[in-house]
C-alpha cells in the first residue's frame, strides 16, 4: 500500500518533539518485512513513501505514484482538483521523468534494470522535470522496461514481445572489470549507431552487461572527449567555488569542466576534499603543531563526523565550514570554540536544530545556515551580541515560533539578516509580525531578506528605505502550485551581489501602495500569478526607473508588458496624465537589462502604444516562453530603441508570424539590432519571416531555429553577419530551405552550410542547445 507522508524533515520534527532518540528511517527504508523508499516530485511541497514489496512490477508502481501526485499541477490547480487526463499528461509528459537513486548514489531511469534488482538497489524515487541529471534522452515510459510476474515479460516497441525469465537474464549478465574486447565492441557500436536507450544498446551490441554498466563505462571512460589525468590546481579551485554555490549537483559542476565527468568530480570531492577537510576547518593562528598523533588525527577528522569532544587545540579556531555535509547535530562541546568568528552550515540537509551551547560562542560574527532548514533558533542566540551576519532557513511547515521573542532585538550589531522560508499555512503570519517588531532596534542593519504574507506588513517595515540590499517576497505561497521557474533564472534573481534590491510579488489581486513604494526602490522585480493586472504599467511607469531585471510569470490577465496608451490618454481615458504630458519624451524601463516572460497565456504584445525615445534602450536580453496568444513582438519604433539587445529567445509562441510587425506606411532602411549576438526561435509554427525584409543583427554569432515549419525561406538580410559561428536547426528543415536571393553564390551557400549543426527531433533539445 502506498502511504503518503510529509517530507523527511516533517517526520523528524515529530521525532524531536516527542524526544525520540532512535531514528527509524536511516536509509529511507523501515518496517519489518517492508521496503519503504521516499518518493519526491520536483517542485512539490510534500514527499511520500511507498513500500516496494507491495508491488510486483513497474506498471503497478507507476500507477500508484501517478495517483499520489495527481493533486499537484503545473501552473494553476482548479478548485475541483486535477482531471485524470491532466495528471497523466503531467507524469507522462516529455518534461517529466521517473528516476531512482541506487545504492551507489547514481540516478537512473525507472525500468532500467529487472524488477528484483531495482527493489534491491533503490534508495529513493524522484519525478524529475528533465533528464539532465541522469544523462538520458528518452523518457522512462518510452523505454524498454521490465515487469515482474512468475515469468518476467520484457516489453519492446515492436509488436513482437519476448518472454525472458529474470533469473536467466541475471545469470547471463557479466560482472567485474571491462575487457578490451568489450570496450571495443561498445565504442564501435556507438560510433555506428550513436547513443540511445542503454538497455537496448547493450542487447543490440551483444554485450552481456546492464544498461547502467554500459552507460557509465561510456560516459566515464570511453567517450572521446573524456579528459585524462589528475585534477589540475585550476580545476580544484573551480570545483571548490562551484560546490560552494550548488552543493552536490555534480552534473551541473561537470558542465563547467570540459572533459571531466560528474562521476570523476564526485569521487574527487569525496576522496580528497572531504577526507582532507576542505569543507573545511581552517586553523587560523595555529602556533604549533600538536605532537600527540591522536590529536593530529583529530584535527584532520572527516567533517561529516564531528567528534563528540572537541580538542583543546580547537580553542583557537576562528573559521569553521561544515557546509553541504551530512552532519545531523553539533556536539555540546562546540562551546569550547571560544575564538570562533565564522560558522558556516550551509545546505546541511540532516541538521534540524542547534544546541543551546552555541550561545557560548560570544565572539561569533557570522552564522550562516542558508539552505539548512532548521526548526527554530535556540533562545541562547541572543547572547551572540557580536553577530553581524545571520543567515537562516526555516522549515516551511514548522508551525511554531522559529525565532524566540527579543532575540533579534538583542543583536544590535547585526548588519545582514537573511531569513529564508517558504511558509505553508497561516502560522507564519503571527511569527513574521513578531520578527518585524524585534527588528525595529537594529540600527546597523543594511541587508535584509524576508517573506511577507501580506503587503500591509511592509508598512511596519519602514526600515527598508535605508537598506542598501533587500529581498522581499510579498504574498501567500500556495501548496498546490509547482513552480516552473528554471533554477538558473531563480538564482539570477536572487543574486544579491549583482541585483542588490529585489521584490517578488506572488498571488496578488490588488496593486497595494506598499508594493509600488518598494517597487520604486527595487532593481529586480518578479511578478508571479497576479490575478487582475493587465500590464506592468498599472504599477506606474514612474516606479520602474531603477529596474534592471524583470520576470513575469503566470499572470492570466496580462495583455501587454507596457501599455503606454493608458498613460498617454490619462487614467480616465479622456485627458493626458500629468506625469506623461508628452509621452514621446518619456523613458519607460530605460534601465532594464533583462526581461523574461513565461507562461502568460493571454498576452498579445510586448508594447502597446507609442514608444518613448530611450525606452528599453539598455535591454540586453529578452526571453518569451509559452505566450500562446502573442501576435506582436516588435514594432519598428521598438526596433529603433533596441541598440544594446544581445540575446533574443522566443519559444512556444504559436501565433507569431514575424519578429517585427510593419505597417504599410513603415519604410525603413539601415541596420537594426546592431549588438544582437544570439537568437533562438523555438516552436513557432506560424513563423514565416524573421525580419520582414529589414537588415538586422550585423554582429550575430549564433542562431537556433527549431520547429518553425512555415519558415521555408531565409534572406541574407536575416543572416548578414560576418561573425556568424553556428546555425542550429533540424536537418529536414535545412535540406528544404530556400533563399529569397535567387542569385545567392554557391560559395556563400557552402559557407552557411559549414556553420550548420543539426538538431534531432527525438533528442533532448536543451542538451543539444547547450552543447557547442
Amino acid at each position: 500500500m502506498a502511504e503518503p507522508i510529509p517530507s523527511f524533515r516533517k517526520k523528524a520534527m515529530a521525532m524531536v518533539a516527542t524526544n525520540l532518540t532512535k531514528k527509524s528511517d536511516d536509509d529511507g527504508k523501515s518496517g519489518s518485512g517492508c521496503l519503504y523508499v521516499k518518493v519526491s516530485m520536483d517542485g512539490a511541497p510534500y514527499l511520500r513513501k511507498v513500500d516496494l514489496k507491495t508491488y510486483s512490477n513497474y506498471i503497478e508502481l507507476s500507477s500508484a505514484i501517478e495517483e499520489m501526485f495527481s493533486c499537484f499541477t503545473i501552473g494553476q490547480c482548479s478548485s475541483h482538483g486535477l482531471s485524470e487526463s491532466h495528471s497523466k499528461d503531467l507524469l507522462h509528459g516529455s518534461e517529466q521523468m521517473l528516476a531512482y537513486e541506487d545504492k551507489d548514489g547514481d540516478w537512473l531511469l525507472v525500468g532500467d534494470v529487472p524488477w528484483e534488482m531495482f527493489i534491491d538497489s533503490c534508495k529513493s524515487i524522484r519525478i524529475m522535470k528533465g533528464p539532465e541529471e541522469i544523462g538520458q534522452e528518452t523518457p522512462f515510459w518510452e523505454m524498454d522496461v521490465y515487469s515482474s510476474a512468475d515469468h518476467h515479460q520484457h516489453h519492446h516497441h515492436s509488436s513482437n514481445s519476448i518472454q525472458v525469465s529474470e533469473e536467466e537474464e541475471m545469470m547471463e549478465l557479466r560482472r567485474g572489470p571491462w575487457t578490451d574486447e568489450e570496450d571495443y565492441t561498445l565504442m564501435n557500436y556507438i560510433a555506428k549507431n550513436g547513443e540511445g536507450r542503454w538497455n537496448s544498446l547493450a542487447r543490440c551490441a551483444g554485450l552481456k552487461r546492464t544498461g547502467k554498466s554500459c552507460r557509465l563505462r561510456w560516459l566515464n571512460y570511453l567517450r572521446p572527449d573524456v579528459r585524462r589525468g589528475n585534477i589540475t590546481l585550476e580545476e580544484q579551485l573551480l570545483i571548490l567555488e562551484l560546490h560552494s554555490r550548488w552543493g552536490n549537483r555534480w552534473s551541473k559542476i561537470a558542465q563547467h569542466l570540459p572533459g571531466r565527468t560528474d562521476n570523476e568530480i564526485k569521487n574527487y570531492w569525496r576522496t580528497r576534499v572531504q577526507k582532507h577537510a576542505k569543507q573545511l576547518i581552517w586553523l587560523d593562528e595555529l602556533e604549533e603543531t600538536p605532537s600527540d598523533p591522536r590529536v593530529v588525527e583529530e584535527l584532520n577528522c572527516d567533517p561529516m563526523e564531528v567528534p563528540p569532544i572537541i580538542s583543546r587545540h580547537f580553542s583557537i579556531l576562528q573559521v569553521l565550514d561544515l557546509s553541504y555535509t551530512e552532519i545531523n547535530s553539533l556536539p555540546q562541546s562546540i562551546s569550547k570554540l571560544v575564538a570562533l568568528r565564522k560558522l558556516f552550515l550551509r545546505g546541511c540537509e540532516l541538521l534540524m536544530e542547534l544546541p543551546p551551547e552555541i550561545g557560548e560562542l560570544v565572539n561569533l560574527e557570522v552564522l550562516d545556515l542558508e539552505g539548512t532548514e532548521i526548526l527554530c533558533l535556540p533562545k541562547e542566540i541572543a547572547k551572540l551580541v557580536n553577530l553581524t551576519c545571520l543567515k537562516v532557513s526555516f522549515y516551511g511547515y514548522a508551525n511554531q515560533r522559529v525565532i524566540p521573542r527579543r532575540v533579534l532585538s538583542n543583536l544590535s550589531c547585526l548588519k545582514e539578516l537573511i531569513i529564508d522560508v517558504t511558509p505553508y499555512g497561516e502560522w507564519w503570519d503571527v511569527e513574521v509580525e513578531t520578527i518585524i517588531d524585534d527588528m525595529r532596534s537594529l540600527k546597523e542593519l543594511t541587508t535584509l531578506k524576508l517573506s511577507l504574507p501580506t503587503a500591509e506588513l511592509l508598512r511596519n517595515l519602514a526600515i527598508f528605505r535605508r537598506l542598501s540590499n533587500f529581498r522581499f517576497t510579498v504574498g501567500r505561497h500556495g501548496e498546490h502550485f509547482v513552480s516552473r521557474i528554471p533554477h538558473d533564472v531563480e538564482e539570477e534573481f536572487n543574486n544579491r551581489e549583482k541585483l542588490d534590491k529585489g521584490l517578488k510579488y506572488i498571488n496578488g489581486s490588488r496593486l497595494p501602495n506598499e508594493v509600488t513604494e518598494v517597487f520604486r526602490n527595487a532593481n529586480a522585480f518578479f511578478l508571479q500569478r497576479h490575478w487582475t493586472a493587465n500590464s506592468l504599467s498599472e504599477f506606474g511607469h514612474e516606479n520602474m526607473n531603477e529596474v534592471k531585471f524583470c520576470l513575469v510569470m503566470e499572470c492570466s490577465e496580462f495583455r501587454t508588458v507596457i501599455d503606454s496608451e493608458q498613460f498617454h490618454q490619462g487614467k480616465d481615458g479622456m485627458s493626458e496624465s500629468e506625469d506623461f504630458q508628452d509621452f514621446d519624451e518619456a523613458i519607460v524601463l530605460g534601465s532594464l537589462e533583462k526581461l523574461i516572460i513565461r507562461y502568460v497565456k493571454n498576452m498579445e504584445s510586448v508594447w502597446k502604444g507609442p514608444v518613448g525615445k530611450g525606452s528599453l534602450s539598455n535591454l540586453k536580453s529578452l526571453a518569451l516562453h509559452t505566450c500562446p496568444n502573442l501576435t506582436t513582438l516588435f514594432t519598428i519604433d521598438m526596433f529603433r530603441n533596441l541598440l544594446n539587445l544581445e540575446e533574443l529567445i522566443v519559444e512556444d509562441c504559436r501565433k507569431i508570424d514575424s519578429l517585427v510587425s510593419l505597417k504599410s506606411s513603415d519604410s525603413e532602411s539601415g541596420l537594426f539590432l546592431p549588438n544582437l549576438k544570439n537568437i533562438s526561435l523555438l516552436e513557432l509554427p506560424e513563423l514565416v519571416s524573421i525580419s520582414s525584409g529589414l537588415c538586422i543583427a550585423p554582429n550575430l554569432e549564433r542562431i537556433v531555429i527549431f520547429y518553425c515549419p512555415k519558415l521555408e525561406k531565409l534572406s541574407t538580410m536575416d543572416v548578414s553577419s560576418t561573425k556568424l559561428k553556428v546555425i542550429k536547426g533540424e536537418k529536414e528543415w535545412w535540406d528544404t530551405l530556400k533563399w529569397y536571393e535567387s542569385d545567392l553564390s554557391t560559395e556563400h551557400e557552402d559557407y552557411l552550410a559549414r556553420l550548420f549543426v543539426p538538431l534531432r527531433r527525438d533528442g533532448d533539445l536543451m542538451a543539444q542547445l547547450t552543447k557547442d
